[in-house]
């Protein structure tokens, strides 16, 4: 059972959440994808990461693949090996 002390702790701890969902919405996506990227996988590799994005995004629908959908491949494999 949770007493006093951890309720308090829980919701200081959901409004944390919350103002950090704000700040990161205020953000441009491609920002956070580059920042992820940086972090997760390294800095050298961020603009790869966010040009591969970039490039899944615009082709996502089948019918509107454009010629730059065959640059995502080459820039996967220099992140993988």
């Amino acid at each position: 059972m949770v007493g006093q002390r951890g309720k308090r702790c829980q919701a200081k701890w959901n409004l944390f959440g919350v103002i950090h969902v704000i700040l990161i919405l205020r953000r441009p996506a491609m920002d956070i994808v580059k920042e992820y990227a940086g972090s997760e996988f390294s800095p050298a590799v961020a603009d790869d990461v966010t040009q591969t994005v970039r490039i899944f995004e615009a082709n996502h629908a089948r019918e509107r693949v454009g010629g730059n959908a065959v640059g995502a491949c080459p820039r996967l494999n220099r992140l993988t090996g």
